[in-house]
């Protein structure tokens, strides 16, 4: 039952009709463009990190230190990983919309949890390889690795955003069970996300000004710093690099361990989070006053209220205004 589960979770969100937003039987031509405008996307996208990082590992390896591309695989990785958690993990994990109907399948809480965490993390990983494979793909050019070596950077690139996107899978429940008694909880976690895209890019622009040229060169004083906030980070540069057999089977360990304990404890948390949302809170009663809107105000409205319901939406479309603001006053400064 939970294997269905799952095939109708992924059909439901990665079909074509999903993806282009439309019936690509009923407009071929459209879905075609609009197919090759995603590959023409994709390819300028992966042609411009593998220019930066080429220029990167090749300072990188003249000075012996190639190991740091490490480094920047897993700190974007696990960037990429957080911010998909955050947009979609309500409406995901939590507060799931279709939760009274699976509630009265002959499936278990731990089930539909591991089923709807396998669909998100398909999204993340899906993510982390746009932007990350690259730079794996120059490291390995660069790198002399064993066999071996290879073997344990596959292994490690695939387990690398595990914890991080567990504890920022915490992080966003405590966040929703906060703001979810407030009003205005969705703009409470627009808010929250787009101070944490602007610190993000805070902190990779002030060490990017540090060195000319190459902005990522300047990061790498930032990437050598990580190690000290996540000491299992060298267990697997160390496995990669000198092909150590004890320290990649730590660094498993601790990610399986770490999975398993989340695997354990999130389900509960998650069915009683969604059995919150389905709960119907009583207001006082209140004398209903009707009023009449333009067609264009009510429009604008209704279109206000339909952004703002959506966090991903609502970001995407403030980033923009927002960067208008502040790039030409940092131009200046």
């Amino acid at each position: 039952m939970m294997q269905t589960l799952f095939k109708v979770l992924l059909k439901e969100n990665f079909s074509l009709k999903r993806l282009l937003g439309f019936d690509p039987k009923q407009a071929r031509v459209k879905a075609v463009l609009i197919g090759l405008a995603i590959i023409y996307a994709l390819v300028v996208f992966a042609g411009l990190l593998i220019w930066m990082f080429y220029d990167l590992a090749k300072v990188l390896n003249e000075l012996g230190s190639l190991g740091i591309m490490l480094n920047f695989i897993f700190f974007y990785a696990t960037v990429m990983s957080v911010f998909m958690i955050l947009f979609r993990v309500n409406g995901s994990l939590f507060y799931t919309k279709d939760y009274e109907m699976l509630a009265h399948l002959p499936l278990t809480a731990k089930q539909i949890f591991i089923s709807k965490w396998l669909i998100l993390n398909i999204l993340v990983y899906l993510m982390i390889i746009l932007f990350t494979l690259p730079m794996a793909v120059i490291y390995l050019m660069f790198a002399n690795l064993s066999v071996l070596s290879i073997i344990y950077f596959f292994v490690g690139y695939l387990l690398l955003p595990l914890i991080p996107s567990i504890l920022f899978t915490f992080l966003a429940l405590l966040l929703s069970q906060v703001t979810s008694r407030l009003r205005r909880s969705q703009i409470l976690n627009i808010i929250f996300l787009l101070i944490f895209f602007f610190a993000f890019m805070g902190v990779m622009l002030y060490y990017s000004a540090l060195e000319m040229g190459n902005p990522l060169l300047g990061q790498r004083l930032f990437m050598q710093r990580i190690e000290n906030v996540y000491p299992i980070l060298t267990w697997f540069v160390q496995a990669v690099e000198e092909g150590s057999i004890v320290p990649f089977l730590g660094f498993v360990v601790i990610n399986g361990l770490v999975t398993y304990g989340f695997i354990m404890v999130m389900p509960n948390l998650a069915e009683k989070t969604n059995q919150k949302g389905q709960r119907i809170h009583h207001k006082k009663h209140k004398t209903a006053v009707s009023s009449e809107r333009g067609r264009m105000h009510s429009l604008v409205l209704k279109e206000a209220k339909k952004m703002l319901s959506s966090p991903i939406y609502a970001l995407n479309a403030g980033i923009g205004p927002i960067f208008l603001i502040i790039v030409p006053i940092a131009s200046i400064i």
